[in-house]
């Protein structure tokens, strides 16, 4: 969350709404604290990390270097 504060205010509009979407993501997770005893709740939330990951990887063009 600090990471996405910290770097939201000097990328594209358009990568800023992927990073609000993201922080919104990560907040849902983290205060729904009973689902993290659920293993298939889990997976989920690490398949989708997944893919936020591989989202921020393309927006830093990391990935092309």
């Amino acid at each position: 969350m600090y990471f996405i504060e910290w770097i939201a205010p000097d990328v594209e509009f358009d990568h800023a709404f992927e990073l609000a979407n993201l922080g919104r993501f990560l907040t849902r997770w983290l205060f729904n604290v009973e689902a993290w005893s659920y293993t298939e709740t889990k997976n989920q939330f690490t398949k989708e990390l997944e893919n936020w990951n591989n989202r921020m990887l393309q927006m830093s063009k990391l990935l092309a270097a």
